[in-house]
């Protein structure tokens, strides 16, 4: 607690030999960004025995014996050094596959420190709006606030009883919400689905923005929906805001075709994946050749590049993708590559093959 109140957290030298060498590296990232300062006692055995990178940036304290007093003096002492974020966490942290590290605050390339934080994520656009709104009750439903079971129906809950003014979330407040008193919707960074590598992104950004336009008049009263974009002339919004789905349909059509995709193609992906980069990057291209032997010339292959997400849970990601029409040997030849790369997989090799894919991060 006494840490907190000086926007650092302090580690106790002696704890840190008990930690492995991978925790004591991701240790070092959270020292070395500031967002850690350590007190060591100079009277410690372990202080001698732990990573020399974060002995070295150790505060050493004078002190014998580890006190609660010591502590709150030692804690006053490294306060100055401390950096000011006013961030909940002070880290940042990959939805994706739970990776989280300190937010730097000096450039690991030019050493500046000219860094400022920019973005609309929920915890920032709830602070704008107390700010704006100071006597709005706000619920925040984000993947934050939903952790706990059961959190996810408490917030829809209490919004449904008129608890808060405004319910502010992600995706995940777009679709199958029913309040009646609900007249007015938001949208922040409408396009933001349009820039991902996937090409069903203006049929996704058409129906998020179609979907979460019915949560608001749905009652006696009339609803108003403002929607934030950057590209407010492409089609997909533009579609949506007149609720015309037919000719969505038609502007779409007539990109799928010109590039060969669904449904005017089939699709398969073959993903890869494996600890080492080099391994999963070789055994992706080894079976992009073993597969082109059961198709034939009409085929188009994407491919072999890595996944936009490159890296998850330790494990480097890679993808090829076939389009066609009619390949009558690539199920067999999807069937040998599974059979003869079993054992591979029993060593921490993951091949995944996915026909009609539904997203391509």
């Amino acid at each position: 607690e006494e840490a907190k109140m000086y926007n650092g957290i302090i580690l106790i030298v002696d704890e840190i030999h008990r930690m492995n060498k991978d925790k004591q590296d991701i240790l070092l990232s959270y020292i070395e960004s500031g967002l850690i300062t350590l007190i060591g006692l100079t009277n410690s055995n372990p202080f001698h025995s732990i990573n020399p990178a974060i002995r070295s940036r150790c505060q050493l304290l004078e002190l014998h014996a580890l006190t609660e007093e010591d502590l709150i003096k030692g804690l006053k002492r490294v306060s100055s050094v401390l950096p000011d974020i006013k961030m909940d966490t002070k880290t940042m942290k990959c939805h994706y596959c739970g990776h989280e590290e300190g937010i730097p605050n000096t450039c690991t390339s030019c050493k500046g420190n000219r860094i400022r934080y920019f973005g609309t994520g929920t915890q920032k656009v709830q602070k704008e709006l107390e700010e704006l709104f100071p006597q709005a009750k706000i619920l925040r439903m984000d993947v934050d606030t939903t952790r706990r079971k059961g959190s996810h129906e408490k917030i829809l809950q209490a919004f449904g009883n008129k608890e808060a003014d405004i319910l502010l979330g992600t995706q995940m407040i777009a679709k199958g919400l029913d309040f009646a008193n609900v007249t007015f919707v938001g949208v922040l960074n409408a396009d933001t689905a349009l820039g991902l590598p996937d090409f069903r992104s203006a049929e996704k950004t058409f129906q998020l923005l179609t979907q979460v336009s019915g949560r608001a008049g749905r009652g006696d009263l009339s609803g108003d929906v403002v929607v934030q974009s950057f590209n407010p002339e492409h089609y997909a919004i533009q579609f949506a805001k007149e609720h015309d789905y037919e000719k969505f349909y038609f502007h779409e059509m007539k990109y799928r075709h010109l590039s060969d995709y669904s449904p005017y193609y089939f699709l398969t992906s073959i993903q890869v994946s494996h600890e080492n980069e080099v391994t999963a990057s070789k055994k992706m291209h080894e079976i992009a050749q073993f597969i082109k032997e059961y198709l034939s010339d009409e085929a188009i292959i994407l491919g072999p590049t890595p996944k936009s997400v490159a890296r998850t849970h330790n494990k480097y990601h890679f993808q090829f993708i076939i389009k066609y029409k009619n390949e009558a040997r690539l199920n067999e030849g999807l069937h040998k590559l599974l059979m003869s790369t079993q054992k591979e997989q029993t060593k921490g090799l993951l091949i995944r093959i996915d026909p009609e894919p539904s997203q391509f991060l």
